[in-house]
């Protein structure tokens, strides 16, 4: 299968799932309101942070099965990381069930009246753990075999039906928070027992074959490296709420959460492709490796500019259209400024992916951890200062700051600086446009017609350039 159509098949199993969340996000605000549904966020939330109890197993498993060339060994690796991720997972939904009545109780200020129905919720919170801790395994087995169909068939079911069956119970008036957790848990289980069936379709999944300890040993030391990272990344991306919920009401979080989950959306694109490209940075030599990442680097900007050109231009017109036009007016500015964070970080996915490749998952992990204290302090600043806009900046000077250490580790800094050298001045005319006129008919007829323009010419552009470094994969 082809570098492109797997990426696409990638990007179609992730972009489902946001055309899923465009349509019951408002119908959610309304159906349940602003402040339950800001409850519901910090639920998932810190939800976020107990995945990375999975001990990186996902990673480690399709780096050793991208690797190896016999079936037996295939089927120890999988068998192995199964059970190991089931035992991680528990650990971590025990720690969360502990942890999360505390965070609920005391750090985050929420109604005293859902306070006992997120008590009650908190088991369905805690089982939801071990279930994404085997998810990562099944979905890193189905990446090594290239099996990005199969993959993308799992990830659209779970994804949708986590949205979607909450949605349904509120719908008919069980509104509870208990109830809305339990359905989440149940519409994240259901793809298990088909992406069974396709990693079967794969690998020989009986007798049951179990690594020895010397290789579990190395599948936790290169998952945990990868685990400590997702230790610290989670509290890096999502501190930044229950800090913000510490000094603002439930519907601030609401307010600040939405616009976040759909710019971080356009990240779907050097996801989709880093996972076509993860099995063969693996198998890469060292010069290989290094070239694929740089002609990765310049397709992520190539593709993601003309989108976010749209984006930036559309931005105020759509949240009025998508909500209301009071919930546009103090999101949108969020909504851009998370846009460029994620414009800037992007073409790092690639480079980040090369460095796991090639087995140093580690350098990423350390820089997380110093990281973390001074962007604690910096969040902390910010948000008792500047409220929900300093919460938004906070998390963009560290969002950049990641790009920069790892482009300049990883020696692709100067191919980052030379793929935004005709993009970045498109994304700097699309801001002046959008500063520029206000939002009355006129407004918005040249609004929209701008975008059409830097669109088509940006596109243009890009097409040309995205087949010269597609061709060299």
């Amino acid at each position: 299968m082809s570098i492109s159509r797997s990426t696409l098949i990638n990007l179609s199993g992730l972009v489902i799932p946001l055309l899923v969340g465009l349509i019951t996000v408002p119908l959610y605000i309304k159906t349940i309101g602003e402040s339950k549904y800001g409850v519901l966020i910090l639920s998932f939330t810190i939800l976020g942070y107990f995945v990375a109890f999975d001990f990186g197993l996902g990673r480690a498993t399709a780096q050793k099965i991208a690797r190896s060339t016999d079936e037996i060994e295939s089927r120890k690796t999988f068998w192995t990381s199964l059970v190991l991720s089931m035992v991680a997972g528990s650990i971590g939904g025990l720690l969360l069930y502990v942890i999360a009545g505390y965070v609920f109780q005391i750090l985050v200020h929420i109604p005293k009246g859902y306070l006992m129905e997120v008590s009650r919720g908190l088991p369905w919170l805690a089982g939801a753990v071990p279930v994404l801790a085997i998810l990562s395994v099944l979905y890193g087995t189905l990446e090594a075999k290239n099996q990005f169909f199969y993959l993308n068939i799992g990830q659209v079911l779970g994804a949708s039906s986590l949205q979607i069956f909450p949605l349904i119970a509120a719908i008919f008036q069980y509104k509870s928070i208990e109830t809305l957790l339990a359905m989440a848990l149940i519409g994240r289980s259901v793809s298990i027992p088909i992406l069974m069936v396709f990693v079967a379709r794969k690998i020989r999944l009986l007798p049951f074959h179990f690594t020895g300890k010397r290789d579990a040993v190395q599948l936790l030391t290169f998952g945990g490296w990868i685990s400590l990272s997702g230790l610290t990344t989670p509290i890096l991306g999502m501190i930044d709420r229950l800090i913000l919920a510490s000094f603002c009401p439930p519907a601030d979080v609401t307010r600040y959460v939405v616009p976040y989950n759909l710019a971080i959306k356009l990240s779907y694109l050097p996801q989709a492709l880093t996972t076509t490209l993860y099995p063969k940075l693996s198998a890469d030599s060292p010069k290989d490796r290094f070239a694929r990442t740089v002609h990765g680097i310049h397709l992520v900007q190539i593709v993601q500019t003309p989108i976010v050109i749209a984006a930036i231009l559309l931005a105020h017109a759509f949240f009025e259209f998508w909500i209301s036009k009071s919930f546009s007016d103090r999101s949108a500015p969020i909504f851009i400024i998370f846009l460029l964070a994620i414009w800037l970080n992007n073409p790092n996915y690639i480079p980040y992916a090369s460095l796991q490749a090639q087995g140093r998952p580690d350098i990423m992990a350390k820089f997380h951890f110093i990281e973390l204290p001074f962007y604690l302090l910096l969040l902390w600043l910010m948000i008792s200062r500047y409220g929900v806009m300093g919460a938004v900046l906070a998390w963009s000077v560290r969002y950049v700051a990641d790009a920069l250490f790892c482009l300049v580790i990883s020696k692709t800094f100067v191919s980052y600086l030379h793929s935004m050298r005709v993009e970045g001045f498109f994304v700097i005319a699309a801001l002046s446009a959008t500063f520029w006129n206000a939002l009355d008919k006129v407004g918005l007829i040249i609004v929209v017609g701008e975008s059409a323009l830097f669109f088509a010419v940006s596109a243009y552009y890009s097409y040309s350039r995205y087949q010269r470094h597609l061709q060299r994969f």
